[in-house]
């Protein structure tokens, strides 16, 4: 069993793993606390106590705040399955795998995990401006240059794609969004979002910063401060998450898993952005495995 309780947030997705990945509907407070026995021995009944209260208050607060598309209740019984769409349960298994299981982040063939979580993100994006939200790479060209052109054309501004580096395949910039006025003219704030799966802290710090508004200011035809630097993750981060001060302060919006599950209980478009269920009941599988070793 892999399991540490020193990060309240990766303690709880083991915990929500655990209970999707089983056919019992309720996970008593009585097998929560002997698991985190099993995996501290030296833990005493008191720290037993208060790691299966920190849990189940995460798990509370998570439910309070994400909407319908949480998978998960709590009480003083323990933690409960909700009756819920199998799409919403494989959205939440995705988002918390990437999260909590590094090597489901890699691609596989026919199954890119990274471009995935654009799309959804995208749809949590729209829903954010009530506009509209193009995931870059999947623009109908090639290349970093042709793909500015088609995003300025969507924008209805001028471009300066030659001053792109061709070395960089995209400045930054995973997912662009904003919300267009009929009369299809530029003055309206435009959201540009990194989309990152790692979970090392120093790794999204640098991500937070790879859109630069600066830069983008000088590729399209739009005033620096049009632009809003966004970064979207699928990890769950609490509020006494140690780096959010940090990683607020060099983006200017950031959608982690719980802000991004309140965004997508407003559309029902991110049904089609999901991976196959084959693809996630296998890794669901290898992780039970995992465990037992």
């Amino acid at each position: 069993m892999t399991l540490s309780f020193s990060d309240v947030a990766v303690a709880t997705d083991w915990f929500e793993l655990a209970c999707l990945s089983r056919t019992a509907s309720l996970l008593r407070r009585s097998e929560m606390a002997r698991i985190v026995e099993e995996a501290e021995p030296n833990m005493d009944e008191e720290g037993i106590e208060n790691a299966v209260n920190d849990i189940s208050a995460e798990i509370r607060r998570r439910s309070e705040r994400a909407g319908s598309l949480y998978p998960l209740t709590v009480d003083l019984y323990g933690v409960h399955r909700r009756s819920v769409a199998t799409e919403v349960e494989r959205l939440y298994l995705f988002l918390t795998l990437c999260s909590a299981v590094p090597h489901f982040r890699k691609n596989q063939v026919g199954f890119e995990p990274g471009r995935i979580f654009e799309r959804i993100a995208a749809v949590a994006l729209a829903q954010f401006t009530a506009g509209i939200a193009v995931v870059f790479a999947d623009l109908p060209s090639k290349g970093v240059r042709s793909r500015i052109r088609e995003l300025g054309r969507l924008l209805n501004v001028a471009d300066h794609a030659e001053r792109a580096r061709r070395q960089r395949k995209d400045h930054g910039l995973d997912v662009a969004s904003w919300r267009a006025f009929p009369d299809a003219r530029a003055a309206h704030p435009v959201f540009l979002c990194q989309c990152a799966l790692a979970r090392k802290p120093m790794t999204l710090l640098r991500k937070a910063r790879e859109v630069q508004p600066s830069v983008w200011g000088g590729l399209l035809d739009l005033r620096e401060g049009s632009f809003t630097a966004a970064l979207a993750v699928p990890h769950a981060m609490e509020p006494g998450y140690e780096y959010w001060d940090e990683l607020r302060r060099n983006t200017d919006l950031i959608l982690e898993r719980i802000r991004l599950l309140s965004l997508l209980d407003g559309s029902s478009d991110w049904v089609e952005k999901l991976p196959p269920s084959g693809v996630v009941d296998a890794a669901v599988q290898d992780w039970i495995a995992a465990q037992a070793t």
